[in-house]
C-alpha cells in the first residue's frame, strides 16, 4: 500500500507510512483488525486492556518524547534494539541493533537476557568505537522487556559517568514501533529458526549470517547494501573527527 502510493505521487494530509498504518489499526481509526493482517497475531481486546495494566511503559522515556527527526530516518547514529531467544532449555540470547538510516544489523551473542549482559554488550561496542562512540550511536529504541528497564544502567557510558545515548521505550506491545529492527530478526530467523539452541551456533557462523543480511541488496535502500552505507557514513565521521 505504501509502495503503490508513493509510486502514484498521492498526496495525503499525514503521510501513510507502514508505522502509522499499524497505528491506525491499533486505535480503530481505520476500519481494519489484527485478525486481517498476516503476520501479526490476534489478540482480545480484553487480553490487551490487562496486559498493558501489567506493563506499564516508562512515560518519561516514552517513544512519543523521542527527537522527531528519529522518524524521518535521516540522521544517522538511531538504532532499534532487541533481543532473538534461542531454544528455552538455554540461556543464551542475542542482542540484536538496527541502524535506522542505513539499516545495519548487528548482532551479539550474550550469556542471558539480564540487564547486566546487556550493559557488557554495550561496554563492548563503546570500546570498539571508542572516540566516535556517541556519534555513532545517538538514540536507543527499544521494548518494555525486563533485560531494557533498568536504563540508566545502559545508558551509561563505560568510561565516564556520563550518559552514552539516550534510551526511549515503545508502547506495550506495539513491535511495530521498532518494526526495522523486527524485520532483521525475521532474517535472522531464516538461518537460526526459532527453538534452535544458539550455544551451537559459532561465533564465525554467526558473522557469516550477519554479513549476508548486511550486504543483501535491498528494495528499502534503492537496492544498496547496509554495509556500504553504514560504513559510508563512518568514513565520513572519521574524517570530520
Amino acid at each position: 500500500m505504501c509502495g503503490y502510493i508513493k509510486v502514484n505521487n498521492m498526496s495525503f494530509k499525514e503521510k501513510p507510512n507502514f508505522q502509522n498504518i499499524y497505528y491506525w489499526i491499533d486505535t480503530k481509526q481505520i476500519n481494519i483488525t489484527n485478525f486481517d493482517l498476516p503476520h501479526r497475531k490476534a489478540y482480545s481486546e480484553k487480553k490487551e486492556k490487562i496486559e498493558k495494566k501489567q506493563h506499564p511503559s516508562r512515560v518519561h522515556k516514552s517513544i512519543h518524547l523521542r527527537p522527531k527527526i528519529v522518524e524521518e530516518n535521516t540522521e544517522f547514529g538511531n538504532w532499534e534494539m532487541d533481543c532473538v531467544e534461542g531454544n528455552k532449555s538455554e540461556k543464551e540470547i542475542y542482542l540484536t541493533l538496527l541502524e535506522r538510516k542505513t539499516k545495519k544489523y548487528i548482532v551479539i551473542k550474550m550469556q542471558d537476557s539480564t540487564t547486566e549482559s546487556v550493559v557488557r554488550a554495550w561496554d563492548s561496542l563503546e570500546s570498539k568505537y571508542g572516540k566516535y562512540f556517541k556519534e555513532i550511536f545517538k538514540t536507543i529504541t527499544t521494548d518494555n522487556g525486563n533485560n531494557f528497564k533498568r536504563y540508566k544502567e545502559i545508558e551509561k557510558s563505560k568510561y565516564s559517568n556520563e550518559k552514552r545515548f539516550d534510551i526511549y521505550y515503545t508502547d506495550p506491545y506495539s513491535a511495530w514501533q521498532k518494526g526495522m529492527n523486527e524485520n532483521c530478526n525475521g532474517l535472522l530467523r531464516r538461518f537460526i529458526p526459532k527453538g534452535s539452541k544458539i550455544s551451537n551456533i559459532s561465533e564465525y557462523e554467526l558473522e557469516m549470517i550477519v554479513y549476508k543480511i548486511n550486504n543483501k541488496p535491498r528494495k528499502i535502500l534503492g537496492f544498496r547494501k547496509a554495509d556500504d552505507l553504514f560504513n559510508r557514513e563512518i568514513n565520513n565521521i572519521i574524517k570530520i573527527g
